[in-house]
C-alpha cells in the first residue's frame, strides 16, 4: 500500500474527483456523436410551421390552410404538401459545403428566430445545409421543398 500523509490522500481524492467529473461530462458527447451518423429529422418533433420565406415569396399559414404571397399558380394542396415534406424530412449528415444554394427560412411556432436552410439539388436527392452542417435528404426532390413556380 502506498504511504501518504492525510494531505497527500486529500490531493489524490481531489484529482480523482476531477477526472471523474471530466469523464462524465464528456460521455454525453461521445454517445451523441456515435448516433449522429444516421438520418435525423431536420425539425424537432411536433414542430409547427408558421411561415416559409423564399426571399421575395413566402408561404404563410392562414387558419388551417396555406397561401403564397405574392400569388402564384400554386394550389393550397401543393403548399400543404410542401410544408408536410419539411416536417417529415429525415436527412443524413455528410461532409462538404454548398455553392449557390437556395436560401429558405422557416419560422416555427414558439421560436423568436427563423431557421435558415440552404438547399441544392443533387440528382434525385437534396443537399441541405443547416447550422453549418451539411445533410442529404434522399426521400424528396428539390420541388418538394420549393414551389416549381419559384425555380
Amino acid at each position: 500500500m502506498i504511504r501518504l500523509s492525510k494531505r497527500g490522500w486529500n490531493n489524490v481524492l481531489i484529482i480523482v474527483s476531477l477526472l471523474l467529473i471530466i469523464l462524465f461530462s464528456n460521455m454525453g458527447k461521445l454517445f451523441n456523436s456515435a448516433n449522429s451518423t444516421g438520418p435525423q429529422p431536420l425539425l424537432p418533433e411536433g414542430s409547427e410551421i408558421l411561415r416559409i420565406d423564399y426571399g421575395t415569396h413566402q408561404i404563410e399559414r392562414i387558419g388551417r390552410g396555406w397561401r403564397i404571397t405574392p400569388a402564384t399558380g400554386t394550389s393550397e394542396s401543393q403548399l400543404s404538401q410542401i410544408t408536410q415534406h419539411w416536417l417529415s424530412t429525415n436527412a443524413a449528415p455528410i461532409a462538404g459545403k454548398l455553392n449557390n444554394p437556395w436560401i429558405v427560412t422557416l419560422w416555427l411556432a414558439g421560436e423568436a428566430q427563423g431557421r435558415v436552410f440552404k438547399l441544392l439539388p443533387q440528382g434525385n436527392d437534396v443537399l441541405i445545409e443547416m447550422n453549418n452542417n451539411l445533410y442529404i435528404a434522399s426521400q424528396h426532390g428539390i420541388s418538394d421543398y420549393i414551389p416549381l413556380e419559384l425555380m
